[in-house]
């Protein structure tokens, strides 16, 4: 794993390349690394596989959940918007079914 994660870094110019068992902590992991936690919001989408939101509640904050796009089934600026407050700390985009936010 550590070849890996070395030959990963050269490859896209990163000082460290860190190899996770999945998505779900892959999105822990980053969740601990900003520090969030207890008391904090993140927003998620309101579609989108349950590991999105179980991500959140791991590290003690709260899953806040915004609508999609019709068209795109992703979160856009206009339905984040409506969800935020003071202890939002973080949004997590979901490209649904291989689709970029835009």
């Amino acid at each position: 794993m550590a070849e890996f994660e070395e030959a990963f870094a050269a490859r896209v110019g990163a000082a460290h390349g860190i190899a996770v068992s999945s998505c779900t902590t892959a999105l822990h992991l980053s969740l601990v690394v900003l520090g969030i936690g207890p008391g904090d919001e993140v927003v998620v989408p309101s579609l989108s596989f349950i590991a999105t939101a179980n991500a959140v509640r791991y590290v003690g904050a709260r899953p806040v959940f915004a609508d999609v796009d019709i068209k795109t089934l992703n979160l856009t600026t206009a339905t984040i918007e409506p969800v935020v407050t003071a202890r939002t700390k973080a949004v997590i985009l979901v490209h649904q079914g291989g689709t970029p936010p835009t």
